[in-house]
């Protein structure tokens, strides 16, 4: 061979090596590189290979929709950016904060926290689209409020799922609105959810939220809307609005179901479009139930409470719309609608608004 022939060859097989360890490190998957973090958008902070055992390269680029993302133990990364993975994986002390007003989308799989997910409270928000969100034992969710918004957590495209093993610190909005399929929460251990007064759980659409055996959800926030709460679980209430057509209702597996916040139905849509149904066999309230609404030319527009159990309430029950449903049992041991009187307790139900007792109404046990 000729020194030029050589050389030739010698810069073909250079170069092929060089595109070689290109398409070693343009993989799928991606880790930071235990060296304490920094923002998601900057290169360096990354590794990259095409198997999620490695060999690690520099990276090319940052992690994408499409890619499988790992952040180690002691690195702090920021999305100081709207970005996407297919899942993320934040190892036990590792963390990941989402910066004000921007979105981390989660697209593709199964993503695991054992470490910090910390959402903004200026309208930071992490979407769990179509995919599995899983807080692990000892891992942590912080959805914060205050400031210029609220950060929030959405559940959304089909079938979008959020099962909590660890701690769920809900300050802000966890909303569920697929476009198609149930949005489901599962709940797995002891949680005050939300965590303060100014947290919600909001159903969109019609959304299970789990309450697993053994467990009991405290809420300090408010639910609303399209919920069923199913399980075994215990639910304790503070404020539930039931608003137009959505639909709450209480699953007769739960364990118990109790509390001594408030639960507002207020169907301003059609007569009965928004319920609040209690199926399980035994609840005891000190809460009021309110039912509100508007008429128009004489027609009740009211939402509708169905008792499928036996409630037992301390509280009052307001009602100036829609309609009660008692199937089963309903006792009230206070004063709870106007009128009519039994041991100093008065009832009545005036047209057009009515009470349809297939059970048994007791308001003086």
């Amino acid at each position: 061979m000729n020194a030029k022939s050589l050389i030739r060859a010698l810069t073909v097989t250079t170069a092929l090596a060089g595109f070689a360890g290109m398409a070693m490190a343009d993989g799928p998957y991606f880790q930071t590189k235990k060296t304490g973090g920094g923002n998601w958008s900057n290169t360096a902070v990354w590794q990259q290979s095409t198997s999620a055992s490695g060999p690690w390269n520099a990276a090319t680029r940052v992690p994408g929709a499409s890619d499988f993302v790992r952040v180690l133990a002691s690195d702090t990364v920021t999305v100081d950016a709207n970005e996407g993975a297919a899942t993320l994986t934040i190892d036990a002390n590792g963390q990941v904060t989402v910066s004000s007003g921007k979105i981390l989308t989660l697209s593709g799989g199964t993503s695991h926290i054992s470490g910090l997910l910390q959402v903004s409270n200026s309208a930071g928000e992490v979407d769990v689209t179509s995919s599995t969100l899983v807080v692990d034992s000892g891992g942590t969710i912080t959805v914060s409020s205050g400031g210029t918004g609220v950060g929030k957590i959405i559940l959304g495209g089909s079938s979008p799922i959020v099962t909590v093993i660890g701690t769920l610190t809900l300050d802000g909005l966890l909303y569920m609105n697929a476009s198609s399929g149930t949005p489901f929460v599962e709940i797995e251990s002891n949680q005050t959810l939300p965590n303060s007064s100014a947290g919600t759980v909001l159903g969109n659409v019609a959304s299970q939220f789990q309450i697993d055996s053994g467990v009991t959800v405290t809420s300090a926030g408010m639910f609303e809307s399209n919920i069923e709460i199913l399980g075994s679980g215990s639910f304790v209430n503070n404020y539930a609005v039931i608003a137009d057509s959505a639909v709450f209702k209480l699953n007769s597996a739960l364990n118990s179901v109790s509390g001594s916040g408030s639960w507002t139905v207020d169907g301003n849509a059609s007569p009965g479009s928004a319920r609040l149904t209690f199926d399980k066999g035994s609840t005891n309230l000190t809460g009021a139930i309110t039912m509100t609404g508007t008429s128009t030319g004489g027609s009740p527009h009211g939402g509708q409470l169905d008792i499928n159990g036996n409630v037992t309430t301390s509280g009052t029950i307001t009602y100036d719309h829609g309609a009660i449903v008692v199937n089963t049992g309903l006792q009230l041991r206070t004063s709870s609608v106007p009128a009519g009187s039994c041991g100093g307790l008065s009832w009545s139900f005036s047209t057009p608004y009515y009470f349809l007792a297939a059970g048994t109404f007791n308001p003086c046990p």
